[in-house]
C-alpha cells in the first residue's frame, strides 16, 4: 500500500456516475406510480407539522415520515444500491433505525408550542427545496428524467424532507432525530465528490445551513424572551 495521502476519493469508487444514476431509473420504474403517493405523504407531514406548531401534537407528522425511510431502505439501498456499493446494506439498517426513531417520537406524543415564522422558516425553505427543487437538479445537470430523485425512494430528498419537518416543529425540535439524516447528507455529498460531481454538495450544504439557522433562530427567540 502506498501513502494514504496519495489517494483521492475517486480511487475508492466501485461504480461510475452512470451506473449510480441508473439505479434511480430502475427503482423508479419498479415503484411507479407509488412515488406519487409518497409525495402526498410528504405534503401531509409538513401540513401536520405546521398544525402541530400551533399547539397540537407532534406524533402525526413524524409518523408519516417513517414509511418513507423503510421504502428507501429496502427498495433503493438494499435492492438497487447494495449490489454496487458494499456500504449500502449497513446504511439500509441505519435507515430502518431512523424509521424506528420516528415511530418512537410519534408514540411519545409530545406537544408543540405555537409556531413562529422565524423559527419555522429554515425548515419550510428546506422542505420546498427537497420536494420540488432537488428532484429537478438532476435533469438540469443533464441526467435523464427517469432518474428523478424523489422523497420516499431516493435517500437524499427523504433525509432532507425529514430534517425539514423536524426543524419546522417549533417546540424544541427532537434533535435526536437529526443526526442520521444529516450524516446521510454528508455521505451523499462525499459520494458525489468521488464521482467528480460538485453539485452534489448542495445536499449537505442545504441540510447543515437549515440546521444552523434553526439553532440560531431558536437562541435569538429565547434571548428576546429573557
Amino acid at each position: 500500500m502506498g501513502d494514504w495521502s496519495s489517494y483521492a476519493l475517486t480511487d475508492f469508487m466501485m461504480f461510475t456516475s452512470a451506473t449510480y444514476f441508473r439505479q434511480y431509473e430502475l427503482v423508479n420504474a419498479a415503484l411507479w406510480p407509488w412515488q406519487l403517493g409518497l409525495q402526498l405523504l410528504a405534503l401531509a407531514a409538513i401540513w401536520v407539522a405546521l398544525r402541530a406548531g400551533r399547539g397540537g401534537r407532534l406524533d402525526g407528522s413524524l409518523l408519516l415520515l417513517a414509511p418513507a425511510w423503510l421504502v428507501s431502505a429496502w427498495w433503493f439501498l438494499h435492492r438497487q444500491y447494495a449490489p454496487i456499493n458494499l456500504a449500502a446494506d449497513p446504511v439500509a439498517w441505519l435507515f430502518a433505525l431512523q424509521a424506528s426513531l420516528l415511530l418512537a417520537a410519534a408514540l411519545a406524543g409530545r406537544r408543540s408550542a405555537p409556531c413562529q415564522t422565524g423559527r419555522c422558516l429554515p425548515g419550510l425553505i428546506l422542505f420546498v427545496y427537497a420536494l420540488i427543487v432537488h428532484p429537478l437538479l438532476g435533469p438540469l445537470m443533464g441526467r435523464s428524467w427517469s432518474s428523478l430523485e424523489v422523497f420516499g425512494v431516493a435517500p437524499d430528498p427523504t433525509a432532507l424532507v425529514t430534517l425539514a419537518v423536524v426543524l419546522t416543529l417549533n417546540a424544541r425540535p427532537a434533535w435526536w432525530l437529526v443526526p442520521l439524516p444529516l450524516a446521510w447528507c454528508v455521505f451523499s455529498g462525499l459520494t458525489y465528490l468521488a464521482m467528480d460531481l460538485g453539485y452534489g454538495l448542495v445536499v449537505p450544504a442545504a441540510a447543515m445551513l437549515a440546521v444552523a439557522l434553526r439553532i440560531v433562530s431558536g437562541r435569538m427567540a429565547r434571548g428576546a424572551a429573557a
